[in-house]
């Protein structure tokens, strides 16, 4: 089920304030992700149990620096920044940074984010989503990812994401017994393109609609 998250007037520092939709869905397996999902995928962030990772995929090249100071049920903040000049990155608590040179797609209005967890003792979470784009308009997602099961929580938007953004929020591990290894707790953002959110569509169809019913009145 697709869920309308916000209709958020934009900053003064954008100039003309207008309306910027977000729209969220979950999907478990990947076969869901590539039924809805038609491109992207430039790059991918991911923050595991032993680095911050950057894997750029056209050519192919990875970036990571070490990271496994995490404690059991204790949140991180991350970032998850795209320059419009051409340089992505993750990093955890703002100290700890990997970057790649990358460009992504103007098409861009959507990103995935996926939380993995594997065992009933395991957990990740994925929350305080928050979007930021030029100069400093910050826009609340207001959804979370959580695994187990693997969670891909689709973020769709109007929003201009090619001209730069900032996924930020809080990321918790949890688990029993000793941190498991990388492949098998970890949370990961890409940039991707969709078709035209659904529910834009409906809010754009809404005057129509509504004038079709009175005339029918």
């Amino acid at each position: 089920m697709r869920y309308l998250v916000g209709l958020t007037i934009g900053c003064l520092l954008a100039g003309p304030a207008g309306a910027a939709l977000i729209t969220t869905e979950h999907y478990h397996t990947w076969a869901e992700v590539e039924a809805h999902v038609i491109g992207g995928f430039e790059f991918f962030a991911r923050g595991d149990t032993e680095k911050l990772r950057m894997t750029r995929t056209d050519p192919p090249a990875e970036a990571h620096v070490p990271f496994d100071i995490w404690n059991s049920g204790v949140p991180h903040g991350f970032k998850v920044v795209y320059n419009a000049g051409g340089i992505a990155g993750i990093s955890i608590d703002d100290v700890y940074t990997v970057q790649l040179p990358v460009s992504i797609s103007p098409l861009t209005n959507g990103l995935l984010v996926t939380a993995f967890a594997d065992g009933a003792d395991r957990s990740v979470l994925v929350s305080n989503l928050k979007l930021t784009l030029p100069p400093f308009n910050i826009y609340d997602v207001g959804d979370v990812a959580f695994a187990p099961a693997t969670d891909y929580l689709l973020i769709e938007t109007d929003l201009p994401l090619a001209g730069g953004f900032i996924l930020s929020g809080t990321v918790t591990f949890s688990w029993s017994g000793s941190l498991p290894p990388a492949d098998q707790q970890w949370f990961e953002v890409t940039p991707v393109i969709t078709p035209e959110p659904a529910a834009y569509g409906l809010l754009l169809a809404g005057p129509l609609l509504l004038r079709i019913r009175r005339s029918m009145g």
